[in-house]
């Protein structure tokens, strides 16, 4: 065979003649070569044998059996050495060849799992559905090569299993997804996920952080409108187009998820974190994400009108394009934030924290800036239109220009950079608008005594 190694003990053609040869020659050597070599030293003047001729020839042979007794012990070790690599090299070939087998066995037995695995997968029992999902977990585990198959499987069981939920409840009610309540009715009226579609994804979402990003679960299109989902972990998982309207994701993890395209309108997901996840022109429309975090997010050309972000973190998040009219950022955290271009009409960002933010062509008609920090934040070509910036701190913002203020609404609390606060116009403008702030007080107060006066004459409600 062509990888079979030759034996240890073959030899070469020549070896024989050579050894032969080799003998000849010494023997040669030690009965004539004292006189070949040392004969001027064997004789005297007179052509007889020098005394010590005995000595010189009995020390010449000497030498050269030495020589002869290292050549050989040379040749000895060489052959040694040569024996011994070859052992190791016939070693390493049967040890190569028991890994090669050992892995065929292997292979073998988690081929057998695999396919036992499936087989329950297809089980209309849902204890046998479950088994095989654990197996596949186990087998996932134990095979690095079948890690991606596995995902991809579980993930198109998870698909699979959410569709035929879906056109099941529809067949049974009768009604249509969108006459169905919401999570603001209660968790009565919200859909729970079957056990073994939450086994699957506890399985998949409990890899190694590595893992899930390197090899995403692919739920894409997912269908899971009107779901109690609290808690649920859905990191780095491929969830573009899916539909989570009205569905109750409190305190989930979407960490590096990627749901660009969702449909999370009217969605709950106060706490909820969506670190580093992608949500390119996703819907969030009347979304609850109080108190939630979005570090890092890319957010470009969401749709988000009447979002409320109130107490969110969106440091570092990507808005470019996003459209949050009426949205609620109230005492938000948006350093770094990139809002270029974005729809910010009617939004509240009371108290926000914008420090860094990239406001560029942003359109804040009317916007709420009430107390903002807009610390190092770019306002070039801002739209200010009815902004309210009463108590805002613009002393570092940049790009600010004395028309933008002449729209807005500052008062005295408003800090602004010298050379606007200096500006003569802007003075004058600040002038009007404490004079139209006073009014606004007097009036107020109007109502209220008015108010007043006419519950204690039992004509009208108690004032507020």
């Amino acid at each position: 065979m062509s990888d079979e190694q030759p034996m240890a003990g073959s030899r070469p053609w020549w070896f024989w003649p050579a050894v032969i040869a080799g003998t000849a020659l010494f023997a040669v050597g030690l009965i004539w070569g004292p006189w070949w070599i040392e004969g001027h030293h064997l004789r005297d003047k007179n052509g007889e044998l020098a005394p010590s001729a005995g000595i010189i020839v009995t020390g010449f042979r000497t030498m050269l059996i030495a020589i002869a007794a290292g050549a050989f012990t040379a040749v000895g070790l060489w052959y040694t050495h040569r024996s011994h690599q070859q052992t190791e090299r016939l070693f390493e070939h049967t040890r190569r060849k028991d890994r090669e087998q050992a892995g065929l066995t292997r292979e073998g037995q988690v081929t057998g799992r695999y396919v036992e695995a499936i087989k329950l997968l297809a089980s209309e029992k849902l204890h046998e559905r479950l088994g095989g999902i654990y197996a596949l977990e186990r087998v996932m585990t134990d095979s690095d090569r079948d890690h991606r198959t596995i995902v991809e499987v579980l993930s198109a069981f998870v698909r699979t299993e959410l569709k035929e939920a879906e056109a099941k409840r529809k067949a049974d009610l009768g009604v249509r997804p969108q006459a169905v309540a919401s999570w603001h009715d209660g968790p009565a009226h919200r859909h729970l996920l079957a056990e073994d579609v939450k086994a699957a994804l506890t399985v998949l979402a409990r890899r190694e952080a590595a893992e899930t990003e390197n090899v995403p679960a692919e739920i894409s299109e997912a269908r899971l409108a009107r779901h109690d989902l609290a808690g649920t972990t859905w990191r780095a998982m491929t969830l573009e187009r899916a539909a989570f309207e009205d569905s109750y994701l409190v305190e989930a993890d979407l960490d590096h998820a990627n749901l660009d395209g969702a449909d999370l309108s009217r969605a709950s997901l106060t706490k909820a974190s969506l670190r580093h996840a992608s949500l390119k022109g996703a819907k969030l429309e009347k979304a609850d994400l109080v108190r939630a975090d979005l570090t890092n997010a890319r957010l470009t050309t969401a749709h988000m009108p009447g979002t409320i972000l109130n107490n969110a973190v969106l440091s570092g998040v990507n808005l470019v394009h996003a459209n949050l009219d009426s949205a609620s950022l109230n005492e938000a955290v948006l350093e770094r934030a990139s809002l270029r271009h974005a729809k910010l009409r009617g939004v509240r960002l009371r108290d926000a924290n914008l420090k860094d933010a990239n406001l560029e062509r942003a359109t804040l008609s009317h916007a709420n800036l009430a107390g903002a920090e807009l610390a190092g934040a770019r306002l070039d070509s801002a739209a200010l239109d009815g902004a309210d910036l009463r108590g805002a701190k613009c002393e570092k913002a940049l790009g600010l220009h004395v028309h933008q203020l002449l729209q807005a609404r500052i008062d005295c609390r408003t800090t602004l950079p010298p050379e606007l606060a200096d500006d003569p116009a802007v003075q004058k403008h600040l002038e009007e608008m404490e004079d139209m702030e006073a009014g606004e007080r007097e009036a107020a107060m109007d109502v209220r005594l008015a108010q007043e006066a006419s519950w204690a004459e039992g004509t009208g409600s108690a004032p507020d």
